[in-house]
């Protein structure tokens, strides 16, 4: 069967194809915040610390990176990611001149996307929950973004109104990493300290 619009793509996607981060939901003390690189806290880089879980019995330990010659066995495969982050921060304008920045966070089928609306402030941004289904953002160059629905993490709740991530379409002049490339910026925290 054919399908005519994002919107039925929407409707008729697995909940199993949209991430679930409801569980990831916890706080985290400062203390353990990275909140400069490890050479400006006074570390060497294999001193940072290196979590090691075990499937098989769900122990944890922690330790620091460079005892991670000692957790690995023959065969065992490392990943080693040595990408780049994307400049997954840009800035928009609502309707009523409210300038705010959007945050890309997943890319799902049917090139939606999972964003979240954040208020611009001077070290970082804070949660955003005013926004409408059917909002169209105004982005650098002509861009837009509109909100399409609440993402919600249970599919089965009822949506309650406040809503920090949604599912969003993005319209955009070039290809998204050029796009990105010009117009966005990296996603700031509030605990790393800016340079």
């Amino acid at each position: 069967m054919a399908v005519s619009s994002k919107n039925e793509v929407l409707h008729r996607l697995p909940t199993s194809a949209i991430p679930n981060f409801g569980g990831l939901d916890y706080s985290l003390p400062p203390e353990l915040e990275a909140s400069a690189p490890p050479e400006a806290r006074g570390l060497a880089r294999d001193e940072v610390r290196l979590m090691i879980s075990y499937r098989a019995d769900n122990r944890v330990v922690h330790r620091q990176f460079r005892d991670l010659p000692r957790f690995l066995d023959a065969g065992d495969v490392v990943v080693i990611n040595t990408s780049g982050t994307m400049n997954a921060a840009i800035p928009a304008l609502r309707a009523d001149g409210t300038q705010v920045e959007l945050h890309l966070s997943t890319h799902l089928p049917a090139d939606l996307w999972i964003v979240e609306l954040r208020l611009p402030s001077d070290n970082a941004t804070s949660a955003f929950y005013d926004a409408s289904a059917g909002e169209i953002l105004t982005l650098p160059c002509g861009a837009t973004a509109t909100l399409l629905t609440p993402y919600l993490t249970d599919r089965n709740v009822a949506h309650s109104g406040s809503t920090r991530l949604w599912i969003a379409t993005l319209d955009l002049p070039y290809a998204l990493n050029e796009y990105l490339e010009r117009h966005g910026y990296p996603i700031r925290y509030s605990y790393v300290k800016q340079g």
